[in-house]
């Protein structure tokens, strides 16, 4: 089997019968989709059912039962697997590349990532988001999910999805395959994979994913120290400063002193400066 796209749901009545219709527009006969309910109570589960019954050829199946977030729901997804490679699909996203099967059986065996471009849909546009990506782009950027295509062999290498992260176990994982992998083994290709809804889990920021943010970083910087990487170093610490600074504006804003307006102010500085610093390093270190 070629593919196996994986969904996490939990209370996804509104999106989750858009999401499967778009996978049910692939043709090839060679993939599976896989459902990792977390013990929905809306009516997910009755869409998924009466949807399969009316379409038995698709490929579709569900597990319902309890998980500790979205990414014990996908490392369950990888365990349960049969495909050579693996795509997650949220349950409010809408699959493209349905055209993607000839690209994955045309790669050479030694590439274990291969990754697109995205839509970013929200309530009011949607805007095209992509980009060939360099390890140097972590400190600031992730590559949505949404837009990749993991061969399976890298989670048996790497392990799974770290799940003490709510938001960005995806974000480090992603950091580690480009530090353990050779450029070559990561190919990316101009092609829109997928509608990636705004509205969802991981784009939704909160203190929490601040913090978590702030952690990731700390990861990376413990890889670039090692490697001697010096400006990608500043730029995170610049980065981790920054985000304190915002997590000290929001506590002052939410006990109503006005200082937090003050902090929040030097925050949207800190921010623009840092977006101005990696992007010069990203055209210092990878010349067009």
């Amino acid at each position: 089997m070629i593919l196996t796209i994986i969904t996490p749901t939990f209370n996804s009545e509104k999106t989750i019968l858009a999401c499967i219709e778009s996978i049910n527009a692939i043709k090839e006969n060679q993939f599976e989709h896989l459902i990792i309910d977390g013990v929905s109570t809306d009516k997910t589960l009755e869409i998924i059912e009466k949807f399969k019954k009316e379409n038995p050829n698709h490929k579709l199946k569900v597990i319902s039962e309890q998980d500790k977030g979205i990414y014990d729901a996908m490392n369950k997804g990888i365990i349960k697997a049969n495909g050579k490679w693996l795509y997650f699909l949220g349950s409010d996203d809408v699959f493209l590349a349905t055209d993607i099967f000839l690209d994955l059986e045309n790669q050479p065996e030694n590439v274990v990532f291969f990754y697109g471009n995205v839509f970013y849909q929200s309530k009011v546009e949607k805007i095209l988001h992509g980009r060939e990506f360099f390890i140097e782009d972590f400190g600031l950027h992730n590559i949505c999910h949404q837009a990749i295509f993991y061969r399976k062999e890298i989670f048996n290498e790497l392990g799974l999805f770290d799940i003490s992260f709510k938001t960005y176990a995806d974000y480090l994982m992603n950091f580690l395959i480009f530090t353990k992998y050779k450029i070559n083994q990561i190919i990316y290709k101009n092609k829109e994979i997928a509608i990636y809804s705004l509205d969802g889990f991981s784009s939704n920021i909160t203190r929490n994913s601040i913090n978590e943010i702030i952690r990731a970083k700390k990861h990376l910087i413990k890889y670039f120290k090692k490697v001697k990487n010096i400006p990608i170093v500043c730029n995170l610490s610049i980065f981790i400063l920054t985000y304190t600074m915002r997590e000290k504006a929001m506590e002052k804003i939410n006990q109503n002193n006005p200082l937090g307006y003050l902090y929040l102010i030097i925050f949207k500085i800190r921010k623009t400066r840092l977006e101005y610093v990696i992007k010069f390093n990203q055209k210092t270190n990878n010349p067009q």
